[in-house]
């Protein structure tokens, strides 16, 4: 089964291709342009490069938000065009995945039972807040520690001071240089540890998002185009 996966929820878009559990093709675009001039012709030239078409997808990943409400509209609507069939055709299962979650699949393998680290994803929300959550990363498959929220920066500190329990602290996603800056200033830095995350990891990843998404599809949590809605947080 090949997978699809895409993400166009914060300034950058990403696209992924699976085939089955394995990494077929990958892409990142971070041009300046709209996402709607350029996710389309990514995907097309994506797919090219592996002989495929549409028609050989068999399961959609999509970050359904939090994130740009304008992005992950686009993102939405690309999907439901593309798994669209007509009546009586079999349909193809979407799964939406969280973002902030996908974010935390970029560092899978940090870490160890005797010293996990903490991935706090987090994305420019405007109004003074970020999007983010908390994640426990030890080894393996990122575990849950806070749900995805808007936040502001103060609340976020406060919700690291009870959840970091010495953990090293990672951030990912558009408000990174934000949350570096932030928890950079000397008062923050004797309460929570924060590292430098490498560069290829800031930024949200295809292939983490498929990764997702097919986790979701082993555990039967996907949709239909008919029923494929956005992940907000908050009213636009």
């Amino acid at each position: 089964m090949y997978t699809l996966a895409l993400d166009t929820t914060s300034k950058t878009m990403s696209a992924a291709v699976f085939r089955d559990v394995t990494m077929a093709g990958e892409l990142f675009v971070d041009s300046g342009n709209t996402h709607s001039e350029t996710m389309l012709p990514a995907i097309e030239r994506l797919l090219g490069a592996l002989s495929l078409s549409p028609a050989d997808i068999g399961l959609y990943a999509v970050t359904r938000g939090p994130g740009s409400f304008t992005g992950v509209r686009i993102g939405i609507a690309t999907v439901k065009g593309l798994a669209f069939r007509d009546v009586g055709e079999p349909e193809i299962p979407i799964a939406p995945v969280s973002t902030l979650l996908s974010l935390a699949y970029n560092f899978q393998g940090f870490g160890s039972e005797e010293h996990p680290v903490l991935v706090v994803p987090v994305m420019d929300a405007r109004r003074s807040q970020v999007y983010t959550a908390a994640f426990a990363v030890s080894g393996g498959t990122p575990e849950r520690l806070a749900p995805d929220s808007a936040l502001s920066l103060e609340d976020l500190g406060e919700q690291l001071t009870e959840l970091s329990g010495g953990r090293t602290v990672y951030f990912a996603g558009d408000g990174y240089s934000l949350a570096k800056d932030h928890f950079g200033k000397p008062v923050l830095r004797d309460r929570i540890s924060v590292a430098d995350t490498p560069a290829p990891l800031q930024r949200l990843r295809g292939s983490s998002i498929a990764v997702c998404g097919l986790e979701a599809f082993h555990r039967g949590e996907t949709v239909n185009e008919r029923t494929l809605v956005p992940s907000y947080l908050r009213g636009i």
